[in-house]
């Protein structure tokens, strides 16, 4: 459903420390900040930007700035620093504060007696910059370069600010960004209000930075696909080169790679799904075309091969709920084909063929006992097909004509939006919300299928390659989706996505060098 208000998670790469005697907007008594320092320099900048986008300047908040770096937290359970010296403390980074449920600064700001409409924050870090005053041009020029962060500095709704930070000391080095220890860290928080009754308060804005690409060795064959059972954790699964399912796995730091399953045993990608904390399905189409599986949950079980096809498609799963898992496919007949998991597998079963698959099948369930399943007809048209109390007949929705196959996601009950490449080589979107609404051009320029994932209640990232721009974004905001390019690349095929926690996105891909790769906003 489009618009939609973006409750953006605010990322960002700042560097070093700065702050600079600046008379606060309208005349107002100066802040308290030491000349040359990031906080002072970065509060400059944001407001030569608003005056040159015409927008008022934002006052100085000290309370703000506390908050976004040293003021003690106590609703943890134990106390911690301000958003800023936490994360460089605790070595994270997130805007979910670590090992605090699922607390954040909008809990800090309430807590400290903050009066406010709407609020956002822009996390940061980088290194190898050692001058304060050029780290905060280099973040802001970041901040400017990506629309999210654009529009909550020019937010003429905002009125005030604060901005914290904190550095590595000589010789420390940094590691909560997910990569290899980093000297000469700066991390910054940058917290903006509208000011007047938080009574009233909006879901807070909020928009991330992403980080550079990195290769993670291996050499997957065709598109590396992952999935997470919980915060912080992510698992990618690629077919390797000797046709075995291959892993690597995050937490604290990547591992692996790991075999899964013998050599020889598959024919498609591996499709990963998780149904709760702790548990991982994933599946793939085997060299004698029927489905395979493995699972963790307390440790790898199988491979197994569940006896069912043939299939003539990839097999695609989804989860509604804790020890729920459906399976689809396109079966020989041309027809949708479905076996399920609960308290033991069941199937296959055909779901009919009336209308013929074109292409393969892609679920999505936007809450218990709910699925909607996709796909183009020959025609190129857009198929339909749920289950609520029962199978639906399938019905052709008619926005096409499609290009690829069509890509659902859901951002929230009821929701429902379909992505899928154009005929003209564009982003295609038609989505449901009381009703089908669509089809509408979205722009781009795609050389892969796009790939939506949900990023945060109401909100959604869409990846795919781009025919110039390698990696390419579209996100969603309060005036519908908003394309940049990310740069990342260069691809041998298509992106996958997923994302574990509100305002993370984690996209993998194989490059044109054999090798697995991979680009995340926390």
């Amino acid at each position: 459903m489009l618009p939609l208000r973006r409750a953006a998670l605010l990322s960002a790469v700042p560097l070093l420390v700065v702050a600079g005697g600046l008379a606060l907007p309208g005349g107002g008594p100066a802040p308290v900040l030491a000349a040359g320092t990031f906080d002072a320099e970065m509060f400059q900048l944001i407001n030569q930007d608003r005056a040159g986008n015409g927008v008022a300047p934002l006052a100085w908040n000290a309370s703000l700035s506390g908050i976004g770096e040293s003021t003690p937290y106590r609703g943890c359970g134990y106390t911690i620093a301000g958003r800023a010296e936490d994360m460089g403390e605790r070595d994270y980074f997130s805007h979910q504060i670590l090992d605090c449920g699922s607390e954040d600064v909008f809990t800090v700001m309430q807590s400290n007696g903050i009066d406010y409409q709407n609020a956002g924050e822009n996390i940061g870090w980088s290194g190898g910059i050692t001058d304060p005053v050029q780290a905060a041009i280099y973040q802001n020029t970041l901040y400017m370069n990506s629309s999210p962060h654009r529009a909550n500095i020019l937010d003429s709704a905002y009125d005030q600010v604060g901005v914290g930070s904190w550095d590595t000391a000589p010789g420390q080095t940094w590691s909560g960004g997910g990569g290899a220890p980093v000297a000469d860290v700066v991390i910054s928080a940058v917290e903006f209000i509208q000011s007047g009754s938080s009574e009233a308060a909006e879901v807070p804005a909020i928009a991330t930075f992403w980080q550079p690409a990195a290769s993670l060795g291996a050499a997957p064959v065709g598109t590396p696909h992952a999935a997470s059972w919980g915060v912080g954790d992510t698992d990618v699964f690629w077919r390797g080169n000797d046709g075995g399912l291959w892993h690597e796995w995050y937490s604290n730091g990547w591992q692996g790679p790991q075999e899964l399953s013998p050599p020889g045993t598959m024919a498609s990608d591996p499709y990963p799904v998780s149904w709760g904390p702790g548990n991982l399905e994933v599946f793939w189409r085997g060299t004698d075309g029927n489905l395979w599986q493995v699972d963790y949950i307390n440790g790898w079980q199988g491979p197994a091969d569940l006896g069912f096809g043939p299939l003539d498609s990839d097999p695609h799963p989804v989860s509604w709920g804790v020890g729920n898992v459906d399976v689809f496919w396109k079966g020989s007949d041309g027809g949708l084909w479905h076996a399920y998991y609960a308290n033991g597998w069941h199937g296959p079963q055909s779901l009919g063929n009336q209308i013929p698959l074109a292409t393969d099948p892609h679920p999505v369930s936007w809450g218990p006992g709910n699925i909607d399943v996709f796909w183009a007809d020959a025609s190129g048209d857009l198929v339909h097909q749920y289950f609520a109390d029962g199978w639906s007949s399938p019905v052709v929705l008619g926005d096409g004509p499609l290009a690829s196959a069509p890509y659902p996601v859901s951002v929230g009950p009821g929701q429902i939006e379909v992505f899928w490449k154009g005929t003209d080589g564009g982003l295609w979107e038609a989505w449901f919300s009381n009703g089908w609404q669509g089809p509408v051009g979205r722009g781009g320029s795609l050389a892969s299928d796009p790939v939506p994932v949900r990023t945060a209640p109401g909100t959604l990232d869409v990846f795919w390659n781009d025919t110039s721009d390698g990696l390419s974004l579209a996100s969603s905001g309060p005036g519908g989706l908003s394309l940049q390019s990310l740069g990342d690349g260069p691809f041998s095929g298509q992106p996958s996505a997923m994302s574990w926690a509100n305002g993370n996105a984690d996209v993998f891909w194989a490059g044109t060098d054999g090798s697995l790769w991979h680009a995340f906003h926390p």
